[in-house]
């Protein structure tokens, strides 16, 4: 059986850079020589890719410049990790590792076989592996004390053997300041070391050689001439042990900030954009805890929580903090590293155990735990696509690969395809995991049996939800994760420092929360409890078949980085300032500018109304004026285009003299009333005549535009009566009585009198009186 071991840490092209040879004595001396013999398995080699500091035998002025280097050592069939044991390091190793008991959880889990009968057997196997495959370095007590400081210091961990105060036992540590702070950290290194050792002997092999050097916070001091993995060393390492049936390849993660810092490069979209309703969503159904006011209530307002987002979304992360040296020592270009990380460097270390084309006669499975799950699960659909093999692939506490497959590899993988092979394994309550990307494949979800309020990490898990990304993983240098503005009250100063204070909790209750639920080890305690992992392969949370992201993303599954540039954009757009004396001066201006404006309606209104009833009038008179919407408008406004100017007196006097013609016509129209109805009698006749005379007279006075006063009709009248009777003496004629009955008038009641003198009325008329005298003639 094969198993290979890759610690995180390189970049997107296979080279062809040859690996330099190491031996085994220098390989343990830097901490990197893996177990020979796990149950039956054998190490054959050890691959390294790591940044290192060149030997101090070169002088403090070389000694400046870090570099990388890739190494291969071939193991011997005779070779046993007992060669180093007579180390006067390991002699006093042993002393250490027999002083702290392991809780009875612990001693447990390394009691782990390497087996494979069932998927149980296979996943504890596996997680077994993994565990001790941790590199030295990962045990760094600074590193550990600093980051999970509370833990600590409450007295907190799962790992060493405490006695009750009822409790007599010797094999069990008495719980005092001794024991407390950064000592604890130092005591659970030595029993997690210690832990690792039996593993490896309980998989069939004598015990390990497990010297332990510490990393320091900067800095590594270095011997030999292949360098050693400190903790802040960057890189890629790789081993692999081999039985007669199967080969294991197994991925590790970073170590420190340089794992950190890949995490955020890879997922930053993620984490401004989704991290926070992630993590809600877990909470309440992976964890199935009920939420409450007080997780709602922590969602802070823009005016607080945008210069913390923004602040993350301007801050610059890289996977490799010196691109230039990883370029040389790879000959994977700088541009490549830069675009994919470690992603090229994952690549060309797997080549040198799987080999483009070759064929295997034994299984061959892939395992990784923390951003090493990740990266074993983009290797796995990697070789899927590019060789048709499907290798099962076990991913424990690892990040989601779904959308940095899609964004940053998809050159090289189908992630959208169906994954089967993948077997994703991750705590109900690891928000590392859970809450930051997206799986596919299948996907269990250990812990909920165990996770109780009793638990000592429960209450700080509980805590950290509800805040957002940037909250969580922004952490400048600066002490304050805010800013101010710079007119800003003494209120306001207080709101920020309290929000300063509670973004601070958050990220150490996140800490805290994850030293247990993002830990390999605590998963293989909890893998060796028949409860927690079924027979089966399932798990206490479930499991279920996640598919992948449809290669379109049309539901928008992957965020991008826009919404969030848009929003930082427009929070911090400058805005101007408004003095008093300004803003009532503005306020004035607009009330005068709606004063004016409504008196102008108003007068506007009115003409419009007035024009209205004088436009039928005037158009009459004047001819239709233009058409159009634009001559009614002006219409409105007064301006009648298409029509000449208004001659009131004018109009006027051709008024007058309408009236007056009708006035003429409808006086003779009367008169050949009387004429064509003859008389009944001469003096009756005439009398009748006159009175009907006087009638038309008057009608004619009332109906005139202009008439004058009655005294003065009546005065012209006389006098033309007069006129008349004197004519008539002078001449000596008298009365004709016969033209008197000729003139005799016939009136008829219901016939009223035409309007129209010498209209159809009176034709009509006239012909039905020539037709009454013919019969009564016949």
């Amino acid at each position: 059986m094969y198993i290979l071991l890759l610690a995180t840490g390189w970049p997107s092209l296979v080279a062809s850079r040859s690996f330099e040879g190491a031996s085994l004595r220098n390989l343990h001396d830097h901490g990197l020589l893996p177990e020979s013999h796990v149950a039956g398995l054998r190490l054959k080699s050890v691959y390294v890719a790591h940044r290192h500091s060149p030997s101090a035998a070169l002088g403090d002025r070389r000694a400046e410049k870090r570099r990388w280097r890739l190494s291969r050592t071939d193991v011997p069939e005779d070779f046993s990790s007992r060669f180093f044991d007579d180390s006067t390091e390991n002699t006093h190793r042993g002393r250490l590792l027999s002083t702290y008991p392991k809780s009875e959880i612990l001693q447990s889990a390394a009691k782990i076989g390497f087996a494979y009968r069932t998927p149980r057997d296979q996943v504890l196997s596996v997680t077994a592996v993994l565990a001790a495959s941790m590199p030295l370095a990962a045990y760094n007590v600074t590193y550990h004390y600093e980051k999970w400081k509370p833990m600590y210091d409450n007295g907190t961990s799962l790992y060493v053997n405490w006695c009750d105060n009822e409790t007599n036992d010797t094999d069990c540590l008495t719980l005092s300041n001794d024991t407390k702070f950064q000592d604890l950290a130092q005591i659970e290194k030595q029993v997690l070391t210690d832990s690792r050792a039996q593993i490896k002997t309980v998989m069939g092999t004598s015990y390990k050689s497990d010297y332990f050097e510490g990393s320091r916070e900067t800095g590594c001091a270095q011997t030999g001439s292949t360098g050693e993995r400190c903790f802040g060393d960057e890189g890629v390492a790789m081993s692999h042990y081999e039985d007669d049936s199967s080969m294991i390849v197994v991925f590790q993660a970073g170590l420190g900030e340089t794992d950190r810092n890949n995490l955020i490069w890879q997922n930053k979209a993620w984490l401004i954009e989704s991290f926070e309703d992630a993590m809600v969503e877990q909470w309440i159904l992976n964890a199935q805890q009920a939420t409450s006011s007080e997780v709602t209530g922590r969602k802070a307002a823009d005016t607080y929580e945008f210069p913390v987002r923004c602040g993350f979304l301007n801050e610059t992360y890289a996977p490799i903090s010196d691109e230039t040296a990883v370029s040389v020592a790879s000959e994977v270009s700088v541009a490549n590293l830069q675009d994919e990380g470690l992603w090229p460097l994952m690549k060309l270390v797997v080549r040198k155990v799987l080999a483009e084309g070759a064929s295997f006669t034994k299984t061959v499975y892939l395992a990784g735990t923390g951003l090493g799950g990740s990266h074993a699960a983009l290797i796995s659909m990697w070789l899927k696509k590019n060789e048709d093999k499907s290798y099962d692939t076990y991913v424990i506490a690892a990040p989601g690969f779904q959308c940095i497959a899609r964004d940053k590899y998809s050159k090289d993988m189908t992630p959208s395809d169906t994954h089967s092979q993948l077997k994703i394994y991750t705590h109900v309550m690891d928000a590392l995991a859970g809450s930051v990307d997206q799986y596919s494949g299948t996907v269990c979800r250990y812990g909920l049996r165990n996770f109780t309020a009793a638990e000592p990490f429960y209450a700080y898990c509980s805590r950290m939800v509800g805040h957002t990304g940037p909250e969580i993983f922004w952490r400048p240098s600066t002490t304050s994760t805010t800013t101010t503005a710079d007119d800003a009250t003494a209120a306001d100063l207080a709101a920020f420092a309290e929000y300063d204070v509670n973004i601070t909790t958050a990220q150490e209750a996140f800490d805290q929360c994850h030293m247990y639920t993002h830990s390999i080890w605590y998963a293989l305690m909890l893998f060796s409890d028949e409860d927690t992992l079924n027979l089966d392969g399932t798990t206490d949370g479930g499991c279920e078949t996640v598919s992948p992201i449809d290669s379109a993303d049309k539901y928008g599954k992957c965020p991008t980085t826009a919404t969030a540039t848009t929003d930082c954009a427009n929070f911090f757009a400058p805005s101007a300032e408004v003095s008093m004396q300004m803003l009532a001066i503005i306020v004035g201006s607009t009330g005068g500018v709606i004063a004016c404006c409504a008196v102008l309606g108003i007068m506007v209104v009115r003409h419009v109304q007035k024009n209205a009833m004088e436009d039928v009038a005037t158009t009459t008179d004047q001819g239709p004026p233009a058409t159009g919407c634009f001559a009614r408008l002006m219409r409105n406004c007064g301006v009648y285009l298409g029509a000449k100017g208004v001659d009131r007196a004018k109009d006027a006097r051709i008024r007058a003299k309408k009236a007056r013609d009708k006035r003429k016509n409808r006086n003779f129209q009367e008169k050949a009333n009387l004429i064509d109805a003859g008389a009944d009698g001469g003096a009756q006749a005439t009398m009748v005549g006159r009175q009907q005379e006087d009638t038309i007279e008057n009608v004619e006075v009332e109906i005139g535009d202009n008439p004058k006063t009655k005294k003065d009709k009546k005065e012209k009248k006389e006098k033309k009566e007069k006129k008349e009777k004197k004519g008539k003496r002078s001449s000596g004629e008298d009365e004709d009585p016969t033209i008197l009955e000729a003139v005799s008038v016939r009136v008829v009641k219901d016939e009223a009198p035409g309007d129209d003198l010498l209209g159809a009325n009176v034709v009509e008329k006239e012909k039905k009186g020539r037709k009454r005298e013919s019969r009564d003639t016949e």
